[in-house]
Order: C-alpha cells, then sequence, then structure tokens
C-alpha cells in the first residue's frame, strides 16, 4: 500500500512538473511574437446559488489579421454543486485553462456596432483541486475532483471597446463535464487591457 501511494505521488509530482513546463515552453514560444497580449479580469457567478468565482487570462491572436487565437488562464469558482445519497454538497475549484478562440467584429457605420466583438473560445481544462467526500455514518468516501483531470471548456464572450487599450466583456462559460459533478456553468463580466502593439482589429 505504501508503495502504491508513493507511486500515485511522484505520478502526479511529474504531471505537474510536465504541466508547468509545458506551459512554460508555450509562453517563451509565444511571447517573442506576440502581437499584442490581452489580460483580462472575469467575475463570475455560477449557476448555484452564492456561488461565485474569478479568471484571470492572457489572450493573444496568432497573426494581425487572423480572426484566431490563443487564451490561457487561471479560474476559482465556488460552490460547485452536486447530489450524492439525496445530499447536495459544495466544494471550491480551481483550473488552468487552455483556450483556442474565433473572434468576429461586425462592420458598421454605427459607433456603437463597430465597438462590439464577439468571441468564441473551446479548450480544455486542467484541475488543481482535490475535492472528496467522507460519508462517516456510512463508512464512503467519494472523489468529485481529482488533481490533474482533464476536461473541455466553452465559452462565449461579447466585448465593448471603448478604446485600442480598453474593454469591458460579458460572456458565459460551461463545462459539458467536469470532473465527477454534472455540467458546470457560470455567467461572467470582466475588464481587458491590451498591452503591446496597438494595432486595430
Amino acid at each position: 500500500m505504501k508503495n502504491e501511494n508513493l507511486t500515485k505521488r511522484v505520478g502526479s509530482h511529474l504531471m505537474k512538473k510536465s504541466v508547468l513546463v509545458a506551459a512554460a515552453l508555450f509562453i517563451a514560444t509565444i511571447a517573442p511574437a506576440a502581437n499584442a497580449l490581452e489580460g483580462t479580469l472575469q467575475i463570475h457567478h455560477g449557476q448555484e446559488k452564492g456561488s461565485v468565482g474569478y479568471t484571470l487570462s492572457v489572450h493573444d491572436q496568432f497573426s494581425r489579421r487572423s480572426p484566431f487565437g490563443w487564451n490561457v488562464s487561471y479560474n476559482r469558482i465556488s460552490k460547485v454543486g452536486v447530489n450524492w445519497n439525496d445530499t447536495d454538497l459544495f466544494f471550491d475549484s480551481n483550473t488552468i485553462e487552455a483556450m483556442a478562440t474565433y473572434r468576429i467584429q461586425p462592420k458598421s457605420y454605427n459607433k456603437t456596432v463597430n465597438a462590439l466583438m464577439f468571441e468564441l473560445q473551446g479548450g480544455i481544462s486542467l484541475q488543481l483541486t482535490e475535492n472528496k467526500f467522507v460519508w462517516e455514518d456510512l463508512d464512503q468516501e467519494r472523489y468529485f475532483s481529482k488533481k490533474n483531470d482533464i476536461n473541455p471548456a466553452l465559452a462565449f464572450i461579447t466585448h465593448y471597446r471603448f478604446n485600442r487599450k480598453v474593454k469591458v466583456q460579458i460572456g458565459i462559460k460551461y463545462y459539458p463535464t467536469f470532473s465527477e459533478f454534472d455540467g458546470v456553468g457560470s455567467v461572467f463580466a470582466g475588464f481587458t487591457y491590451k498591452f503591446g502593439n496597438q494595432f486595430g482589429y
């Protein structure tokens, strides 16, 4: 049993190191070629009552004129709900996500419409939180998420641009599967600041 637990810990440690190395290589590769990095803060309201969270992310386009880009983020959400043994349980969750993005900007003579932009995101979410519930009366335990679980993530965002650097956004995020939870979703509002070259969209 001790050897088995040691193997699991070593495997988990190596997995984390691999993820960190991959993220570092990714950032080192894209940073020198970055067109105009965007930093974003989002505040989320989850589907459960009292569920709140936030996202810190970095985004860039693959090329100056391309509608395609990438987004890497750290995310925290509280009170992710699940029902087990006729009991409602709630847990907090932390993830790192890598998303491919596609942006559409309407063309219009109307200044308000011209300041809008729509974005689709799709990618993977890496779970950083182990959530386990122990039912002592029944001598049972159940994991609802484990570290390094990988799940799909989707988002739709509407941006409103105030100027070349500053945007606000509203959107929805959805995880069709979220470890052992059912599908998890949230609505959010955010603020984006663009660094680097300030060319238009």
